[in-house]
């Protein structure tokens, strides 16, 4: 072959190396949708057998490592066309003379001929995701392990499994919670997702999910059995020991309360956990020590948690289960790609707190408390009354039953007492025992209640049988909340005795005495189309621990205002219109949440020696010459700063300079339903 004939075949090389470039952009691009469309098709196997082997798994782990993101997905590729085969394109070489680059072009012919590895489309999300860990992460990173390492992480993962299997692990596990647990794990296949919220009502099988969860995930992936957790902020003994129990001696040591994840030390949590690397943290009723200050924050700062760009290089991942997330809900959510939050469905038989409503087994909670003045331990005729309607409701079982009364703390606590001796023993006979169940007190109150009563049995508790605790029904007979003067605690009504009678085993006769507003505005908090509910928490308006603003390298999006609700902001020229407004519109507003509410409205303010009014507006304005900007700016602090106010009143200006700009401005809430 002569030098000018060479010249013409590369230059006809070149033009057919364009086409190949174009087509190749084409076929990457149809690649690329075919695996999204296979991703979300993805599901896992119920049975063992499903599973590769022990011996295969770890026989082709080798395999696995030397896997590289530049592979092609050969079951992907079936509809996108060989362009290289099909168009005859051969490999590009720079434009030569000689007889050795003439050799050399043939030589590409034939190695691009030779075959591609083929890869799993998990495996192609897992490649290509670990070669972004190497600048700035935006997606989890994929830890490799060498084959030792391998090796071991699933020899161990297959015999839990094969434990996972056996029938005192399995009667744990509902199928609802399994086909739940295999849509968590699916997400987590979208290696953008940190953080996954799973809201499922009380005793609705959160439990059971978690144990699925674990299985689902160690089952999908490969991961150190060392590096799953599950912890809480419930400071309770009870709620360690129930789930311990409830879980295969692997994970029982990691397996932390309140007390594990915070002190003057660094704690084992702390110490175990830091500087790990593919990790999994289960967290049991997020809403509990939640806050920016509280002891789950400081733990995740100890354990270097507060970097977005750590979480994703180290893989750590976090799945938090709550009836009742409160302001961890809007937290959550303002991590957007990086989270997801779904509603875990009850299974069958469950009994919600909506099903005991329309059964007709709740009913208005009253006070229990009250004395008359003029004299001692004698209980008001409101008093008399309610506990009249209590023992007619205790006699409308036919045998001896369990009955819980929760009591107030200090001395309210021995009035009700002192009030139910007056009432059931000296005004009516009623024969009965009473136990207490407290910090102070040795009841056992599970095994108590699993032995059928000879007589009708009060158990008067103190700040008891909350959220995480499960009780024997079958010998329960009411269930008395403690009844607070103003609007009660939403989230403490809901994961308090109420929700103790939900579940599965409920023996369709126990009565709730509770707070049946708060069960229909849980409700509505539930609803996809919730806008406008006040949910009173411990976290209204207030940062948790999963505040993006507190990650590094999280983007922080503005909020309106707090659950969802709009806040109204008021400007007016005298105090005199203030009132007005404050009569005809705010108040009757606020009688909407509160029908006894009887506030006179804001205060006249006084001006200082100088002229000027001064106001103090959250943590910005100490007593300080405001304008009206500035009060507009700040109305969602002021309105949320350390308790949850009604409205806010400051005077300001709209030019600080000159006092004839005063103007009295009014914050308040669209909604106080």
């Amino acid at each position: 072959m002569s030098s000018a004939e060479i010249k013409k075949i590369l230059k006809e090389f070149k033009i057919l190396n364009q086409r190949l470039e174009n087509v190749e952009k084409e076929n990457k691009k149809l690649k690329s949708q075919l695996l999204k469309k296979k991703s979300k098709e993805l599901s896992y196997s119920e049975d063992e057998s499903d599973l590769p082997s022990e011996e295969e798994e770890v026989s082709s782990s080798s395999e696995e490592e030397d896997l590289s993101s530049g592979e092609n997905i050969e079951e992907l590729s079936d509809d996108v066309p060989e362009t290289r085969n099909q168009l005859g394109i051969e490999e590009e070489e720079e434009e030569s003379s000689s007889d050795d680059e003439s050799d050399h072009f043939i030589s590409l012919l034939d190695a691009s001929k030779e075959p591609v590895e083929s890869k799993t489309s998990e495996q192609h999300i897992r490649s290509k995701n670990s070669s972004n860990c190497s600048t700035e992460p935006k997606s989890r990173c994929v830890i490799k392990y060498s084959k030792e390492e391998l090796n071991t992480i699933k020899k161990k993962k297959y015999k839990l499994l094969k434990k996972l299997k056996k029938k005192k692990w399995t009667k744990e596990i509902y199928p609802n919670q399994e086909n739940e647990a295999k849509d968590i794990v699916k997400n987590l296949l979208n290696l953008t997702l940190i953080n996954l919220m799973v809201i499922g009502l009380t005793q609705s099988g959160k439990t059971g999910t978690m144990l699925a969860t674990i299985r689902e995930y160690i089952k999908v992936f490969d991961i150190p059995i060392e590096n799953i957790y599950i912890i809480t902020g419930l400071s309770s003994t009870g709620w360690k020991k129930q789930t311990k129990e409830r879980l295969p001696k692997e994970f029982r040591k990691r397996v932390y309360h309140r007390q594990d994840l915070t002190g003057k030390k660094k704690t084992q949590f702390q110490t175990d956990i830091k500087n790990k690397k593919n990790v999994l943290i289960i967290i049991d009723e997020n809403q509990i020590a939640s806050g920016e200050k509280q002891s789950i924050k400081k733990c995740f700062q100890e354990s270097g948690f507060y970097n977005k760009d750590y979480l994703l290089e180290n893989d750590i991942k976090l799945i938090q289960f709550s009836a009742t997330p409160d302001q961890n809900l809007q937290d959550i959510e303002d991590w957007e790609s990086n989270s997801l939050i779904k509603t875990l469905k009850p299974g069958l038989n469950y009994t919600s707190c909506f099903d005991l409503y329309e059964q007709g087994r709740v009913k208005q909670f009253q006070d229990l408390s009250k004395q008359k003045k003029d004299k001692k331990k004698i209980p008001t005729e409101s008093v008399v009354k309610n506990i009249e309607e209590l023992k007619e409701t205790i006699e409308s079982f036919d045998t001896p039953m369990y009955h819980i009364i929760r009591t107030y703390q200090g001395p309210k606590q021995i009035k009700i007492k002192s009030n139910f001796r007056y009432v059931l023993k000296k005004k009516h006979g009623f024969d009965y025992k009473i136990k207490e169940y407290n910090s102070q007190t040795e009841v056992d109150i599970k095994k108590l209640l699993v032995k059928k009563p000879k007589k009708h049995t009060f158990i008067f508790i103190k700040g008891k049988c909350r959220c995480a605790i499960t009780l024997n029904q079958e010998f329960l007979g009411v269930l008395y909340e403690n009844h607070t003067s103003g609007k009660p605690n939403n989230t403490t009504i809901i994961q308090g005795l109420l929700g103790r009678a939900t579940g599965y085993k409920s023996n369709g006769k126990t009565i709730i005495y509770s707070d049946i507003d708060t069960i229909n505005k849980y409700k509505s908090l539930l609803s996809p189309l919730c806008t406008d509910i006040y949910w009173k928490c411990n976290t209204n308006n207030k940062k948790t621990f999963n505040y993006p603003g507190l990650y590094k390298g999280m983007h922080v999006p503005v909020r309106k205002s707090k659950n969802n609700n709009v806040i109204i902001f008021k400007t007016f020229k005298t105090h005199e219109e203030v009132k007005e407004y404050f009569t005809t519109v705010l108040k009757p507003l606020i009688q909407t949440m509160d029908p006894k509410y009887n506030g006179r409205g804001p205060n006249r303010r006084k001006a200082g020696d100088d002229g000027y009014y001064r106001a103090s507006i959250g943590h910005k304005f100490k007593n300080e010459i405001c304008s009206v900007q500035d009060v507009e700016d700040n109305k969602i602090e002021a309105l949320g700063k350390k308790t949850n106010h009604l409205y806010t009143f400051h005077p300001a200006y709209i030019n600080k300079k000159d006092k004839s700009t005063l103007r009295f401005c009014l914050s308040h809430f669209k909604t106080y339903v």
